[in-house]
C-alpha cells in the first residue's frame, strides 16, 4: 500500500487511539505518510508531549475538534483546552493553524 494513497490516509484518520499500543500503531502509519513530521518539529526545538504529538498529528490530517475527540475518546472541550494550552506553550498566534505554525517556525 502506498503511503500517499488517499485510502491509506482515510484509513489512518478513521482509526481510534485509546491505548498506548493504538498510539504506536497510529504513529507508525502516520510516519509512513509524513516521514519527517515529528523529526522536523523536534529539530525546531519543540518538545511535545505524547498527548501534544497526537493532537498535532490529527490536526495534520485535517481533523476538527469533534473528529479528534471521537478518535481519542475524549470530549470536544478537552481537545479545545489541549489546543489552547499547546498554543500558549509555543507562543503560537490564534490566527495561524498549529500545524502551519510548527512547520513554518
Amino acid at each position: 500500500m502506498l503511503s500517499n494513497d488517499p485510502f491509506y490516509i482515510q484509513n489512518l484518520s478513521t482509526s481510534k487511539i485509546l491505548t498506548k499500543e493504538d498510539w504506536y500503531d497510529f504513529k507508525e502509519k502516520f510516519s509512513n505518510v509524513y516521514p519527517l513530521f515529528f523529526w522536523n518539529i523536534k529539530e525546531k526545538g519543540f518538545q511535545l508531549t505524547k498527548s501534544e504529538q497526537r493532537l498535532v498529528a490529527l490536526e495534520k490530517l485535517g481533523m476538527d475538534s469533534t473528529e479528534i475527540a471521537k478518535m481519542l475518546g475524549i470530549s470536544s472541550g478537552s481537545v479545545i483546552v489541549s489546543r489552547y494550552r499547546l498554543r500558549k506553550k509555543m507562543n503560537a498566534p490564534n490566527d495561524v493553524p498549529i500545524v502551519e505554525y510548527l512547520e513554518a517556525s
